[in-house]
């Protein structure tokens, strides 16, 4: 029996032998679990089912939020967490829909078990579904994160440019760069912003916990922001501007330092609910007292995407171990690397490069979280590439070739290189690149 087999198991009998003798007493929370719902197929936004379509922006922001003290836990309470016992209780109605190893979705194989409850419990989190009450909105782009991160599976990404978001950058005007997004009184509206946007697609959240534990020395040893070594390639870390300059790693423009504070602006920015556990944590306007969701809460969403294992890719053998050594040759892995401190396979430096003009889109340093100018893009792992149905930080790339002939900037070197490649070479890259 595999691991992760005998975690579901002994939750199931233990869950099962414990039930009866303690549920009434156990004052167990069904924070996540009163909401949860099954993955959805939800389709974009019915713009001529739309009731409100008017220019808005986005609520005044008041002071900073931070957390009210949290109360201790005591007698029983306290004993039934500190055997997991409530953990248990709350995931056990959701065990068997849990997905098996080699599934997409499924935990990491080497989670210990309060790791393993963590990721139940945070895959509620994942499934839960936030009206107006609970603090979503005023304006949001969906009610769920299952809702935008559900292709092929829950975690996964989206369904096409239906799920693709605008990214405005701050100050906001009356200008013609606009979104539509849903508002908490079931309306819809248009959002406007000055100009200063770009449509981000909704990415894969398979084995970001891995990156996660990349340690910083190891990041920072394939840094080359002045090409000492003159191969064209400049990488840099991203930097959170916020309170204290700190490395940042996550984000299309590398500006979330981890991923608890990545789930935590996704949380606000997306949904529209508030947490203190931003760098920028704010309140809005949306009557719901600030915070809308404590830190425990989004640590539990945190632990579920750093427990996601990765896609299964695979082996190298054949043409795509022909592939992988012409995607060498050529200087892709100057960004995508395939080694990162310990951690093999996901192709990514989770650095900044200057990709080029053509892809230019906002900097996030003007908005005082990251240091990213307009055409600097943190290099994605490649990992799941052969899941995702459009390419590039946009999805204007409908095929892995038209994605490489994109490539341009610090790129432009490997990019060239390909072109002069025969047609076999070149399709070996693409089978390599579709293994993963």
């Amino acid at each position: 029996m595999t691991t992760l087999a005998a975690h579901k198991h002994a939750a199931v009998a233990f869950t099962c032998v414990c039930a009866l003798f303690c549920a009434a007493g156990a004052g167990v929370s069904t924070v996540w679990a009163a909401k949860v719902v099954k993955v959805p197929k939800v389709p974009g936004p019915d713009l001529a089912a739309a009731t409100k379509a008017a220019a808005v922006a986005p609520p005044a922001q008041t002071e900073p939020i931070t957390e009210p003290p949290t109360e201790a836990r005591s007698g029983i309470d306290a004993a039934y967490e500190a055997t997991g016992l409530n953990a248990f209780l709350r995931i056990f109605p959701f065990l068997l829909s849990s997905p098996e190893p080699g599934e997409l979705g499924s935990p990491r194989a080497d989670l210990t078990t309060p790791q393993w409850l963590a990721f139940q419990e945070g895959r509620l989190a994942f499934l839960r579904r936030f009206t107006p009450d609970d603090g979503l909105g005023p304006n949001y782009d969906a009610a769920a994160c299952v809702d935008c991160h559900a292709v092929p599976a829950a975690a996964g990404a989206g369904y096409g440019d239906d799920q693709t978001v605008l990214m405005h950058i701050p100050p906001w005007s009356r200008g013609f760069a606009a979104s539509v997004r849903r508002a908490s009184t079931g309306n819809f509206v248009l959002e406007r912003a000055t100009g200063r946007t770009v449509r981000l697609t909704t990415p894969s959240l398979f084995g970001l916990g891995y990156l996660d534990e990349v340690p910083e020395a190891a990041r920072a040893a394939l840094e080359d922001p002045d090409d000492r070594d003159g191969d064209g390639v400049r990488g840099r870390r991203g930097v959170v501007t916020i309170a204290a300059s700190a490395p940042a790693r996550f984000g299309a423009k590398s500006h979330s330092r981890d991923l608890l504070r990545a789930c935590a602006s996704e949380l606000d920015v997306r949904m529209g609910v508030t947490t203190a556990v931003r760098d920028d944590a704010r309140a809005d306007l949306d009557g719901v007292s600030d915070p809308e969701l404590v830190a425990a809460e989004v640590e539990k969403l945190a632990a579920y995407v750093r427990g996601l294992e990765r896609p299964p890719q695979m082996p190298l053998t054949g043409i795509a171990e022909g592939g992988a050594k012409a995607f060498d040759t050529i200087g892709c892995t100057g960004c995508h690397s395939a080694k990162i401190g310990d951690l093999e396979g996901a192709y990514t430096d989770t650095l900044l490069h200057d990709m080029g003009s053509a892809l230019a889109g906002p900097g996030l340093g003007e908005a005082g979280v990251g240091a990213a100018g307009l055409a600097l893009w943190r290099t994605p792992p490649l990992w799941g590439l052969r899941l995702r149905r459009r390419f590039l930080h946009d999805g204007r790339a409908d095929t892995v070739l038209a994605a490489i002939l994109a490539h341009g900037g610090e790129a432009s070197r490997a990019r060239d290189a390909f072109k002069k490649l025969p047609q076999q070479t070149r399709d070996m890259i693409g089978f390599f690149l579709m293994s993963r």
